[in-house]
């Protein structure tokens, strides 16, 4: 289960990997370092071992670094898992799940600018409340490095020794805050009461996160893994800090290191940048989208109180203009009934005058041509009277010889009296048809 940088081997998708190990999360697996989280808010991932340690007892040492560009700032940290869970729970414990079989060891952020080491255990029953009150405590701390200081560079790490020994039941905890080589205790203590066997299916890993307000780079250089104390790394501050028990990283891997560091550090800042940019860019819009509905609103107000004082007005004005338009009717059909009236008895004048005057010539022409007639015919009876007349006289002179005037004064007397009854008897049809005439016009 050991592993040490470099990181060289990749797999089908082209991404480092460590053999034996699985990588999940937000962790990623660099050339020369694990890291498990960046300087990220709400960032979580972690490293979990494949296979159980199948070691009643072991010793293991941890080389690593949790640094950031603030220090001032406190929240999660990181777990170091020793648990019977084959993978990453995910919960609120530190970002996993409170409910596990084993031993946890927490790195917690503070307030003091360093890292605190809390001891916590579990038997599978505990709640996270009875757990939390039965930690321990350990007194030393852990450097939390400021990535703003001109000293800092990759050199600048951390261990962790972990030994349990399963015959005396006991933990064993000691820690090097800034990787001088001088051992620390932390913590000596006894396990408590775990399942039978719980050691042997015990899966190691390595967890990390941040919160909202609190955000560290963390990662993982060197994990050595021994089955017994007498094989971990020997105690000497100068074997510890880089003698021949331990590969060294030469100049050109060191500076490689660096600048994978420094290129990882910079993508994360813009990152950072890119994100609070679309923050912004968010709040704007939403800023934005606010204005726009309360100019909207303004605008609604505004339309619709300017749309009914204007209503007001047209209302007034068409009243106004309703009434004088009602006026100007009234006036103009007088006018026209007015005009209409004097058109009508002009039209009734000059049909009744029309009327006259044809009426006139045809009864005159009625009478000329009744007088032309009569004429013809009084003419005819006088030429026919004196012709009869004539013979008669002829005859009575014949016959009678000197005794003929007195059949001519019978006759003369007859003559007259039919003329005069003629004329009246015309003068009464002519003023009967002159009457009839005058009804029909």
């Amino acid at each position: 289960l050991s592993f040490s940088a470099p990181f060289m081997c990749m797999n089908d998708e082209g991404k480092r990997e460590i053999d034996n190990w699985s990588v999940g999360g937000q962790a990623r697996i660099n050339r020369h370092f694990v890291r498990l989280t960046r300087e990220r808010p709400d960032s979580q991932g972690w490293l979990w071992a494949k296979g159980p340690l199948e070691a009643p007892s072991f010793t293991m040492t941890l080389k690593f670094r949790v640094s950031g560009r603030r220090t001032d700032v406190h929240g999660d940290g990181m777990v170091i898992w020793l648990t019977n869970q084959e993978t990453f729970r995910p919960g609120f414990f530190f970002g996993a799940h409170p409910l596990f079989t084993g031993i946890a060891i927490a790195l917690v952020h503070t307030p003091a600018k360093r890292l605190d080491v809390r001891v916590f255990g579990n038997n599978g029953s505990l709640p996270m409340d009875a757990m939390m009150a039965a930690s321990h405590h350990c007194a030393a701390a852990i450097a939390l490095y400021d990535e703003k200081r001109a000293d800092f560079n990759v050199k600048k790490r951390s261990r962790l020794r972990i030994s349990i020994d399963y015959d005396t039941g006991n933990l064993n905890l000691d820690v090097d805050s800034m990787n001088t080589g001088i051992w620390q205790p932390c913590a000596d203590l006894p396990l408590m009461e775990m399942p039978a066997g719980w050691m042997a299916n015990a899966f190691l890993g390595f967890s990390a996160a941040t919160k909202p307000g609190a955000a560290h780079n963390t990662d993982l250089l060197q994990l050595q893994v021994f089955a017994s104390h007498a094989e971990s790394v020997p105690d000497t501050p100068t074997e510890a800090a880089g003698g021949a028990s331990e590969p060294q990283e030469s100049p050109l891997e060191q500076m490689q290191h660096h600048i994978e560091h420094q290129i990882l550090d910079a993508q994360e800042r813009l990152r950072v940048q890119l994100d609070e940019l679309r923050s912004r860019e968010h709040a704007d819009m939403d800023r934005i989208h606010q204005l726009e509905q309360r100019l909207h609103a303004n605008m609604q107000e505004d339309i619709s109180y300017r749309v009914t004082i204007l209503e007001s007005l047209n209302m007034k004005s068409v009243q106004k203009a309703l009434a004088a338009l009602d006026v100007s009717i009234g006036l103009a059909e007088r006018r026209v009934g007015d005009n209409l009236l004097r058109r009508l008895a002009n039209l009734e004048d000059q049909a009744h005058r029309a009327a006259e005057l044809k009426l006139e010539e045809r009864v005159r022409a009625i009478e000329q041509r009744v007088a032309e007639r009569m004429e013809s015919r009084i003419t005819h009876l006088e030429n026919t009277l004196r012709d009869d007349m004539k013979r008669r006289m002829d005859v009575a002179r014949q016959t009678l010889g000197r005794s003929w005037w007195i059949p001519f004064g019978v006759m003369f007397a007859l003559v007259f009296v039919f003329i005069l009854v003629f004329w009246h008897r015309l003068r009464y049809f002519s003023l009967v048809l002159r009457s009839r005439l005058s009804r029909n016009v």
